[in-house]
């Protein structure tokens, strides 16, 4: 089976609803320390090193999805020591389902622990394999939560995270 990537862009996503008790991820744009005129810009997300912080996508799932997805971040720090506890939850409905949309949860949490970069600002790849999918399939619509897990004994890197994409991976029929 052959697998393929579906880009998740940071600024497709949307923060959580800090007021149903999770926090946001910070969306900033950052500039390259380059002078040179035109300068390149991109946005990044700040997951902090204390608080648990969320960032959310909504999509329908390819027609061409099979098995197997996995949520591919890319992401840096200023930090060159510790570890990060990266996390993912999936939310899939299915047309016809016999409960609400409204009354939906997410499934159990996927982790996966990552080192902190050698050098600070080299960018890393973390791959959280979503074995807890909500019995996701083809068509249906999507809800998924990327979130960094500071109470996670393995989190323990003392600056932001800085998430700079993610896509989903995952093998086709």
């Amino acid at each position: 089976m052959a697998t393929v990537a579906m880009p998740l862009p940071v600024l497709a996503g949307y923060p959580p609803d800090d007021s149903a008790g999770s926090a946001a991820a910070q969306l900033q744009m950052t500039v390259t320390s380059d002078a040179t005129d035109p300068q390149p810009r991109w946005p990044e997300l700040l997951f902090d090193k204390d608080t648990d912080e969320h960032w959310y996508w909504t999509f329908m799932m390819p027609s061409n999805y099979a098995s197997a997805p996995v949520l591919r971040v890319f992401w840096t720090a200023s930090a060159i020591a510790g570890g990060v506890t990266w996390g993912a939850h999936v939310l899939a409905i299915t047309a016809g389902d016999a409960a609400s949309i409204r009354a939906e949860l997410f499934d159990s949490a996927n982790v996966v622990d990552d080192a902190a970069p050698g050098t600070a600002y080299y960018p890393l790849y973390a791959d959280i394999t979503l074995t807890n999918a909500n019995s996701v399939s083809a068509g249906d619509h999507v809800v998924l939560a990327l979130f960094r897990d500071v109470s996670d004994t393995d989190d323990d890197m003392a600056a932001d995270a800085i998430v700079l994409d993610c896509e989903l991976r995952y093998t086709v029929a």
